[in-house]
């Protein structure tokens, strides 16, 4: 798995060196994600089926899967307690989430109270990582489930109130997920990543992934730095999933990974949505029309095929 991630980056490589220097200066809390999530992934986009458009295929997580890696991950944090050091950067890291939620800052004000902050941490966190990662990486494990936690607690108010009423309150479970992941739920709200009623739309365990993910980012690691294949796959899954239509080349080498590590999925309709929704309809009609002359003629390619027929 983890060569099949050294494919999808090599392959994305035109677009993901100029992504890395801007996520330099962007701010850690963003996706913490997925999106940007994540420091991959960027700004969300949920795609939703129209007319012949079908939508975005999902990769094949187990429940039984998901249970096992977060079973394993919190076996790893078992009586974990924080540094003088980490408490430090804990601090820090709470900062930037309270400036990015700050509504009262404009962008430019609120960028110039961040980049500071930013570049203390990461050197903090390189520091960290050139004395002990495993220590580094549990560290992260740590924040991670307590995100996770802070998130769930919300979810969970939101299926009994609904979310607009939740965040209308902005109560003290909102205030605490605010404060372990800055904007994460507003923007995953926006893109359709979490339902109105708290319900993901992704994976049970991806939040927690694209945290543990930005902070490998944020310690010059490999993303892919001993995640398990379920843990790969549900970041790879984001990746296609919710990146901004303009990062195509970053999708398109995710969806060659899941291609890889997936039997099941659909990498033609994968292939066909991402070219699509980069304004590349003539080359998504040639993906499809190729899949047909080699034999496939299921309806939902037909369907897709014929909405994209030039002419």
């Amino acid at each position: 798995m983890a060569q099949i991630l050294i494919k999808m980056r090599v392959m994305g490589q035109d677009t993901s060196e100029n992504e890395v220097k801007k996520e330099r200066g962007a701010t850690l809390g963003i996706i913490v994600a997925l999106v940007a999530v994540i420091a991959a992934v960027g700004v969300f986009f949920w795609v939703r089926g129209e007319g012949n458009i079908p939508q975005m295929p999902r990769a094949h997580m187990s429940k039984a899967a998901q249970e096992e890696a977060t079973a394993a991950l919190r076996g790893r944090i078992k009586g974990f307690s924080l540094y003088p050091l980490e408490q430090e950067m804990v601090a820090i890291l709470e900062k930037i989430n309270e400036i990015e939620v700050d509504d009262s800052l404009g962008e430019k004000e609120r960028r110039e109270k961040l980049e500071p902050l930013l570049d203390k941490f990461s050197r903090k966190a390189r520091e960290q990582v050139a004395v002990d990662v495993s220590r580094y990486l549990e560290f992260g494990d740590f924040l991670a489930t307590q995100f996770e936690a802070a998130l769930k607690e919300v979810l969970d108010e939101a299926e009994k109130k609904g979310l607009g009423a939740i965040l209308a309150q902005r109560g003290p479970a909102v205030e605490e997920l605010e404060k372990k992941g800055g904007s994460f739920l507003d923007r995953a709200i926006e893109v359709g990543a979490i339902g109105r009623h708290g319900e993901l739309k992704t994976a049970r365990i991806t939040p927690q992934v694209l945290f543990r993910v930005k902070w490998r980012h944020m310690g010059t690691l490999s993303v892919d730095t001993e995640l398990t294949p379920v843990e790969q796959l549900a970041y790879l899954d984001f990746t296609v999933r919710f990146s901004k239509p303009e990062s195509l080349n970053k999708r398109l080498a995710a969806i060659v990974a899941l291609e890889n590590f997936d039997d099941e999925y659909d990498a033609t309709i994968a292939r066909a949505l991402v070219l699509y929704e980069a304004g590349k309809a003539d080359d998504a009609y040639r993906e499809l029309k190729s899949a047909i002359d080699a034999g496939r003629q299921d309806q939902e390619i037909l369907d897709f095929a014929h909405e994209l027929q030039p002419g």
